[in-house]
């Protein structure tokens, strides 16, 4: 399966310390990649707004890279002051703001912060340390979608700077039937973004799993949202995979995602709306 393309604008600065801009158009996000020396360079007439960031320390091979992420309402001013008293040991940021007339308000860095922190937190090659977090519960899920798909515009922008974004360890690039250990692995089509597409799931739409503990007793429950970009997100992380979304919810070492996952309040599983999807004819094919 293809990996869709994102294209941005590059503008190259001039001056030794002018910052490169990357101007992604589909989501109307104006970006900037800044050494220390760079950010007393940037316009403050449109800089000094919400916004958010990311603070990156010396990335090096076979170690992890510290971050920090932060939001403020007037993104210049923090970074300014980022660079007077370093938060980290940083040598490169990326600073991210609204390029529209409305642009981001508070509520809306706040949410972003707080997903950003989430996937990076769960990366094998990222050491995140966190300042105060403002997250925000309070935004309708129409505009959290929205915003999901900034965030993971907002990490790939980070793959120019330098950051290694490995997906959570064991994450498969594809999802197999898996039944018992040893058993022969049958690949089945259909993703969660073909169920997006003919409309059987929407963004934003709830799932539930759970499984009982035959020693124990315990059942362990858990949450998935789906997500615009066709990932189901789990205590904030994101996952291409049902199955590694299933195994890191429920904390299991294997699972089925397709028959394990069922939309919220129902019996409906996965592969059950998988069912609905139209199979071509063999002629067809």
């Amino acid at each position: 399966m293809s990996t869709p393309l994102l294209t941005a604008g590059v503008r190259v600065p001039s001056g030794p310390h002018a910052p490169l801009r990357l101007d992604f158009d589909l989501h109307a996000l104006r970006t900037v990649l800044l050494s220390r020396q760079s950010v007393a360079s940037l316009d403050a007439g449109l800089w000094d707004k919400p916004g958010v960031y990311v603070l990156v320390g010396t990335i090096a091979y076979g170690e992890k890279t510290e971050v920090r992420v932060g939001q403020s309402v007037k993104l210049k001013g923090r970074l300014e002051s980022h660079v007077r008293s370093p938060p980290i040991p940083w040598w490169r940021a990326l600073a991210v703001i609204r390029d529209t007339t409305v642009g981001f308000h508070s509520a809306q860095i706040g949410y972003i912060e707080g997903a950003l922190a989430d996937e990076l937190r769960a990366r094998p090659g990222i050491k995140l340390f966190e300042g105060k977090r403002d997250a925000d519960t309070t935004l309708p899920t129409y505009e959290r979608t929205a915003l999901d798909a900034f965030v993971q515009t907002i990490l790939e922008a980070l793959k120019i700077v330098g950051v290694s974004l490995l997906s959570p360890a064991n994450e498969g690039a594809e999802e197999e039937e898996i039944s018992k250990p040893g058993a022969t692995h049958t690949r089945v089509a259909g993703t969660i973004s073909d169920l997006l597409s003919a409309g059987i799931l929407s963004a934003g739409d709830g799932l539930e799993a759970s499984q009982k503990n035959r020693t124990t007793g315990e059942t362990r429950l858990a949450q998935a949202e789906v997500l615009a970009s066709g990932q189901l997100r789990v205590d904030g992380v994101s996952y291409s995979s049902p199955s590694t979304a299933l195994t890191r919810g429920l904390d299991v070492p294997a699972g089925n995602g397709w028959k394990g996952w069922k939309v919220a309040g129902t019996s409906t599983t996965l592969a059950d709306l998988r069912d609905r999807l139209d199979t071509p004819a063999p002629d067809a094919v």
